[in-house]
């Protein structure tokens, strides 16, 4: 009910629907988890897969 009462203060249709559309999508696929490491350091990721020994795609 109270997701009800903060929709409405949603200033207008297309942000209220956007938001809705958020709040449906987590209900029924749960929400997105994210590591906050990866967040604060997000290129250590991009650095450790080029450092790997695989061979490049070409």
């Amino acid at each position: 009910m109270h997701r009800g009462y903060h929709e409405l203060a949603v200033p207008s249709w297309e942000r209220s629907i956007r938001v809705l559309t958020v709040w449906l999508t987590a209900a029924v696929f749960g929400r997105n988890l994210v590591s906050l490491a990866s967040v604060q350091r997000p290129r250590d990721a991009f650095v450790a897969s080029a450092d790997s020994e695989e061979a490049p795609l070409h």
